[in-house]
C-alpha cells in the first residue's frame, strides 16, 4: 500500500495469484521487492508507482536497489553484478573473474558493490557508464 500523509492509501498491484508482497527499495516512482505465494522465495518485481503497475523481474536476478529511472541493480544467478533496465539485463565485469555483486544504483546509473580478486578477496567497486 502507499500511505499518504493525510492517512489515505491505495493498494499496490501484485502478480496474478499473489497473496504476499514486500517492498525492499524505493526511488522516485519506482520500487522493487517480491510478490507471490509466500513472503520468502517469491518472484522479484518492479513497481511503477506513477502507472500503478507491477512487472516481474528476470528470475535470474536477485534485486538489491532501484533508481528513479527504474533501473535495477542486483546479482545474477551466476554470481555477477547486473543491471536490469526495462527488458535488458547487463552483467557488469568482475575483477579477475572472481564474482561480484551490485548493491545500489545512483540516479546517474553508477552502480556500487563489490567484486572478488583472483585470491578471493572482496574489493569495493563502482561501475560507471551503466
Amino acid at each position: 500500500m502507499i500511505w499518504n500523509s493525510d492517512g489515505e492509501y491505495r493498494e499496490l498491484p501484485v502478480l496474478d495469484g499473489a497473496e504476499h508482497s514486500v517492498v525492499s527499495s524505493i526511488s522516485g516512482d519506482f520500487a522493487i521487492g517480491t510478490s507471490g505465494s509466500s513472503p520468502d522465495g517469491s518472484p522479484g518485481v518492479l513497481w511503477n508507482l506513477a502507472e500503478n503497475t507491477v512487472t516481474e523481474l528476470p528470475e535470474s536476478i536477485d534485486a538489491n536497489d532501484v533508481n528513479g529511472s527504474g533501473a535495477v541493480a542486483g546479482t545474477a544467478e551466476d554470481g555477477s553484478a547486473a543491471v536490469v533496465d526495462g527488458e535488458e539485463v547487463t552483467e557488469l565485469p568482475d575483477l579477475a573473474a572472481g564474482g561480484s555483486k551490485a548493491e545500489t544504483i545512483a540516479e546517474s546509473g553508477e552502480v556500487a558493490g563489490a567484486s572478488r580478486d583472483a585470491a578471493g578477496n572482496w574489493h569495493a567497486v563502482i561501475w560507471t557508464g551503466c
